[in-house]
């Protein structure tokens, strides 16, 4: 999982930069996740239905309270705040 964090080794530096922040990370999985059960929900039994409301209603909690669990497992994981990997003015932080 460490390596989808950092800078390409082999790559030059651009404004386009390999790097997955917590919130892109929480964001790719939560949008396979509410694919995923939208698709069981339909094809398989709709009882997998309640798994979308739930992410989805966990989603409205962790915005209107900017604390989400799943955030801080990533962390303990290793990601990266994206204000640890870029600057203000949007550049990667070169380490």
């Amino acid at each position: 999982m460490e390596s989808i964090l950092k800078l390409n080794p082999g790559k030059k530096c651009t404004t386009k930069v390999d790097v997955w922040s917590i919130d892109r990370i929480g964001r790719l999985i939560t949008g396979i996740l509410n694919t995923l059960f939208l698709l069981l929900g339909v094809f398989v039994n709709a009882y997998f239905l309640y798994f979308l409301i739930f992410l989805n209603l966990n989603s409205i909690f962790t915005t209107l309270t900017d604390s989400c669990p799943f955030q801080k497992l990533l962390a303990r994981l290793g990601a990266k705040e994206r204000e640890e990997l870029f600057h203000p003015s949007g550049e990667p932080i070169q380490k």
